[in-house]
């Protein structure tokens, strides 16, 4: 036992233990079709150290892992995900997501380290951290992106910083592993935020795949795992309608609306009259079964069911439940 009265673990047991996590993420990974950051394929796996003793510390120790990874290449192609393992599993969502922000931070830092003229970007990162801004992180960072960045963050519309990082996280505390960030152990994911966004653009069809398969994989978290209300093809089909809606109330509140960029639900549902999104949806309830189905299983209104399938999740996804 050491100090604390706790049972010592070898240094061949946690060698062991971080081995099968990563094998346990490596196979959850190759079931997935998808696009980054599930897609199959070469990723670098890093298992993090239990503790630095500071910022700086860390600070400098991601500098070194981002440096490694930049100029790592296989078959002469740069890497496009790194993942990191921590040392420890998260034992709850608010822990989860304390210990992500903490490192995003963190890796921010370390990323602006690995340049001469960097160490001020670098300094303000950290100071997230010590002055507890951190819920920044979950910031809207680019395109149809809505987890935060890690490096040069290019304005909207032009094309990302080419080392630049989209940074997501997975767990295993979610209710359903349909859920889209569910994984069999914790872990933060960096993939490069240029090649992200080329895939996307040159296979569509996935693209389209990927947000059905998220907005079911919401909703089953949604019923605490419960698939029995819901089949995947009709709610691809009637999330149409609901969207078709929105869309209306959307158009009605920004009359100049062909001039801006497209919106994202999760970006525009917030600022909807909770009054006139319920009153619209409970005259065409009629024609949508499926959300009628989960407004008589649950006490929500139409607006704030619609709000927790069309959650802005940021670095972590914190999940609403219905029951």
């Amino acid at each position: 036992m050491n100090r604390s009265g706790q049972m010592a673990v070898s240094d061949t047991e946690g060698a062991s233990y971080s081995a099968k996590k990563e094998e346990m993420l490596r196979m959850w990974i190759a079931q997935k079709e998808s696009i980054c950051p599930y897609a199959p394929g070469v990723a670098q796996y890093i298992h993090l150290p239990q503790e630095l003793g500071s910022n700086r510390a860390w600070a400098a120790y991601y500098a070194s892992v981002l440096k490694q990874f930049n100029k790592t290449k296989v078959k002469g192609k740069k890497l496009e995900r790194l993942i990191l393992i921590p040392p420890v599993e998260w034992t709850n969502h608010n822990e989860a997501r304390t210990y992500a922000i903490a490192n995003y931070w963190r890796l921010n830092a370390g990323y602006f380290l690995q340049t001469l003229n960097g160490r001020r970007q670098a300094a303000s990162a950290l100071a997230h951290l010590e002055h507890s801004a951190i819920n920044q992180a979950d910031a809207h960072a680019h395109a149809d992106i809505t987890n935060p960045v890690v490096g040069v963050q290019a304005p909207l519309g032009k094309a990302p910083h080419p080392k630049a990082l989209f940074c997501t996280t997975f767990s295993g505390l979610y209710h359903s592993n349909k859920y889209y960030r569910y994984a069999p152990c914790s872990a933060m994911v960096l993939v490069n935020v240029a090649s992200l966004l080329e895939k996307r653009n040159k296979q569509a069809k996935v693209t389209k795949q990927i947000a059905s398969d998220q907005l079911y994989g919401i909703v089953v978290e949604a019923m605490r795992g419960d698939e029995s209300l819901l089949r995947y093809e009709a709610l691809a089909v009637e999330s149409k309608e609901w969207e078709s809606l929105l869309f209306r109330l959307y158009v009605l509140r920004n009359p100049l609306w062909r001039r801006l960029p497209q919106p994202q639900i999760s970006d525009v549902i917030g600022d909807f009259n909770h009054n006139e999104v319920d009153a619209l949806f409970v005259r065409n309830l009629d024609r949508l079964p499926v959300l009628k189905a989960l407004l008589c299983r649950t006490d929500h209104t139409p607006y704030k069911l619609l709000s927790a399938c069309y959650p802005h999740t940021g670095l972590y996804a914190m999940p609403s439940y219905f029951v």
